[in-house]
């Protein structure tokens, strides 16, 4: 079957878990950490594009830094995205997917979940993506990839 040649499953969310409180209009990066679970190497110019949902950010597609020789079969990738809260209260989701060059859209959808606040005082203190737990989160997996595992904004 095509369609599973290229594969992806999420494996974690690097920071700011779902559903975290935030401010309205404030910038931030949402990462998540994805697994090839196909059987070919994801081609190198394989993107992270905006898949539906809430637009929090103006731009829909990042590239990601992958060797030309491809994403091995098992290996992980730390893929990220630079969005802004928008100007109002409320739930808002975000949902991505990569695409391969061909422009086949490949592997589980990714999300980010948000609830944006007024007000500073209004964060709890779990909510905040700065929080002590987002920083245990941000710890934890400091080191854990190597540059060519990064996204990159593409231009």
């Amino acid at each position: 079957m095509v369609t599973k040649m290229l594969d992806s499953r999420f494996v974690q969310h690097l920071n700011f878990p779902d559903g975290g409180e935030i401010i309205m209009g404030k910038k931030f990066t949402k990462s998540w950490r994805l697994r090839n679970s196909g059987i070919m190497p994801w081609p190198s110019a394989t993107q992270l594009v905006y898949a539906g949902g809430d637009v929090l950010g103006s731009q829909k597609a990042y590239a990601l830094e992958i060797p030309k020789s491809g994403l091995l079969l098992g290996a992980e990738i730390d893929v990220s995205v630079d969005l802004v809260t928008p100007d109002r209260p409320g739930r808002f989701v975000s949902y991505w997917h990569l695409m391969a060059p061909t422009g086949q859209k490949f592997g589980q959808k990714i999300w980010v979940i948000i609830q944006v606040i007024s007000k500073p005082e209004q964060l709890n203190q779990i909510g905040d993506f700065e929080s002590e737990q987002g920083q245990r989160m941000k710890e934890s997996n400091r080191g854990a990839c190597t540059a060519s595992q990064i996204c990159k904004q593409m231009y």
